[in-house]
């Protein structure tokens, strides 16, 4: 049967016409706001709800990266064996070797627990409203760890902000889901690294595929990155360390404990050792 579009316009009047366009009209106008006030509030409010978070995240994950930092007390009996001059690392007279970190989306400082005493930290994080927070964890509940410097950057590009080849280590945990360009963040990780430096990393990661929490990784990611500062669920993250050229990569996957959502129950956690040969190349 044709349609009679002479009849649907008659039909059509100001008045029924408004009766969509207002509601739509005021729905779209409250999205608006909403995500003006998101985009407002939500760098103020992230740090703080962070801060609580990784209080409860390390006390369901605390044995893995106390496993995953552990090749730092090795990295410290190396630097031992090695001369140190007479400065920061050295107190009345004796010479003590320390552990240079740069650690990239430090946060409020929830790996700070893990490191060897007399470790010197380059803290890495784009939102400058951690500050508070990591200065007073470090004050508080860290004092063994020297917070050398924070630097407000991305993780992408810290050119100008940390030398090529000058630290001991590199550490990334829970970072690598929500930076713009992973394999950006992971070069970048190789330059500032010394010669057998190494890169510590521990990550949520995309479930195998053909399983339901698969699914519902994909379905759910929209409004999971939207909410959660650009982290995503999907991501696999070792393909990426993998081809980074680096001499020496282990990792392993795992599943968090029950008490996280099921879609952020697999992980993947690793050390990547840059290698001495194509370091002296650039260092």
């Amino acid at each position: 049967m044709p349609v009679n579009l002479t009849k649907i316009m008659e039909k059509l009047t100001f008045t029924s016409v408004l009766d969509y366009v207002v509601p739509v009209t005021l729905f779209l106008g409250v999205l608006l706001i909403l995500h003006v006030l998101k985009q407002m509030l939500l760098p103020h409010i992230y740090p703080m709800f962070l801060n609580s978070f990784m209080r409860k995240y390390n006390e369901a994950m605390g044995s893995f990266k106390a496993e995953l930092l552990k090749e730092m007390k090795d990295q410290v009996e190396s630097l031992r064996e090695k001369p140190v001059d007479g400065g920061e690392g050295s107190v009345n007279g004796e010479s003590h070797p320390s552990l240079t970190v740069l650690e990239i989306g430090v946060g409020a400082g929830a790996n700070f627990k893990y490191y060897p005493d007399g470790t010197s930290v380059i803290a890495v994080e784009p939102n400058k409203n951690f500050a508070s927070y990591l200065e007073q964890n470090v004050a508080e509940h860290f004092p063994r760890v020297r917070l050398e410097r924070t630097v407000v950057a991305f993780g992408e590009d810290l050119r100008g902000h940390v030398d090529d080849c000058s630290v001991d280590a590199v550490v990334i945990t829970l970072v690598l889901c929500s930076v713009q360009d992973v394999d950006a963040v992971i070069r970048e990780v190789k330059r500032v690294l010394k010669p057998d430096g190494k890169f510590y990393f521990l990550e949520h990661v995309a479930a195998d595929p053909q399983t339901w929490t698969s699914t519902l990784q994909w379905v759910i990611q929209p409004i999971w990155s939207y909410f959660g500062d650009g982290c995503q669920l999907t991501r696999k993250i070792s393909a990426e360390v993998d081809r980074a050229g680096f001499c020496k990569v282990h990792h392993q996957r795992f599943r968090a404990h029950p008490k996280f959502p099921r879609v952020l129950r697999p992980h993947l956690m690793g050390v990547a050792t840059k290698s001495v040969s194509s370091a002296s190349q650039s260092c």
